[in-house]
């Protein structure tokens, strides 16, 4: 009578890790990717919802309000990957989102929002409208 094995092969078993590895080395630089362009969009949404709060007081007032009176909560909203900066004047504004920590590895580095409209990046940025447009 001659007993069976049943089991893996070596060469089995390094196929299989070896696939597994790249398809876990692919999902990771997928998931960092998706985070990178979330935090992006998260600090275009924070510029955005700053140039209209001090829109709408300019419309109120006849000129921008300075920093110290816009809330807190747009000048630092929880959890954003981002620091922004603001340099506003009576008739116009410059609002910038710096990446900070694993942000900074963006390609699209600085977000800038000046009060003309203007959508521009600093820093090492290739193509802006990749950067403000999705």
């Amino acid at each position: 009578m001659s007993a069976r094995t049943r089991g893996w092969t070596l060469l089995e078993l390094l196929v299989v890790l070896a696939l597994s590895a790249v398809m876990g080395a692919w999902s990771l630089d997928t998931y960092q990717q998706w985070r990178l362009r979330t935090q992006r969009a998260q600090a275009r949404a924070a510029l955005m919802a700053w140039s209209s709060w001090l829109e709408r007081e300019a419309l109120v007032r006849g000129s921008y309000p300075p920093v110290s009176q816009v809330p807190v909560a747009l000048r630092e909203p929880l959890g954003l990957a981002y620091r922004l900066e603001a340099d506003v004047q009576s008739q116009s504004y410059r609002l910038r989102a710096v990446p900070l920590g694993a942000q900074r590895l963006d390609a699209c580095a600085t977000l800038v929002l000046s009060s003309q409209g203007e959508m521009s990046t600093e820093g090492n940025a290739q193509k802006v409208s990749g950067c403000w447009g999705g």
